[in-house]
């Protein structure tokens, strides 16, 4: 709501002051000719958005950033939200190493919370001691802790880089596919089955030809594509079915 707000077209344009001209100047040249410094950057859009020092040229932040820098608003926006991460981190006593860019940083934006997101910050440095907290491990952490925040069953043996023995953030038995592709199906089956209103009269009753055959056709291939994750699920777990 507040971002929608800040993006709603001004009816009057309101003047710089002098101080605002400075300022906005100042902070245009961070963007301009600092894009890698994006602590920087991202604190000066931050600033150019809130105060709304681009009325004079835009009525959005979206039509600004795109006309004075060339960048997507979701980039823009993106921008801001890292910088913001990065500086809870380091306020939460994180030290990001020199040269920590937007792309490493941009996957804890995903978790909710400072302390979720400091934590699993540490635990990549001491993941990757040699070599440094890399954007795939952080993204692939981050998956693992959604996951478990979600309910979605990890089984992706590449949740981090093999080695180091880090067996912990390893499935038992490997899948196959990547949650990101588990998921579209999983959750939908899941909310299906414990779906209390299920009343197979009223749903058949809305439906009608010809949208009739592509129902019958869709439930009789989900039909059979669960009893293969059945069949497979019996294979990995015996246990289900004693």
């Amino acid at each position: 709501m507040v971002s929608s707000l800040l993006d709603d077209p001004i009816a009057d344009t309101i003047p710089l002051t002098s101080r605002e001209k400075t300022l906005k100047a100042e902070l245009e040249a961070i963007v301009t000719h600092g894009l890698e410094e994006f602590l920087r950057v991202g604190n000066a859009l931050a600033q150019l958005r809130n105060r709304r020092l681009y009325r004079c040229e835009a009525a959005t932040f979206a039509e600004y950033v795109k006309t004075k820098f060339a960048l997507a608003r979701s980039t823009a926006d993106q921008l801001i939200r890292s910088s913001q991460v990065a500086n809870s981190l380091i306020e939460a006593g994180v030290e990001l190493p020199p040269g920590t860019t937007e792309r490493v940083v941009r996957p804890i934006s995903a978790l909710p919370g400072t302390d979720l997101q400091a934590a699993c910050w540490q635990l990549a440095e001491s993941l990757a001691p040699a070599r440094g907290v890399t954007q795939p491990l952080v993204s692939r952490l981050v998956r693992v802790v959604r996951n478990a925040i979600d309910g979605t069953p990890e089984e992706d043996d590449k949740a981090v880089p093999s080695g180091g023995g880090h067996a912990m953030f390893h499935s038992k038995r490997r899948s196959p596919v990547s949650p990101e592709r588990e998921t579209p199906f999983l959750r939908p089956i899941t909310r299906l089955a414990t779906w209390r209103g299920f009343q197979v009269e009223v749903i058949v009753s809305t439906v009608a030809p010809p949208s009739a055959a592509v129902v019958w056709k869709a439930c009789g291939t989900l039909a059979e594509r669960c009893q293969q994750v059945q069949r497979r699920l019996e294979a990995l777990y015996p246990e289900l079915v004693q």
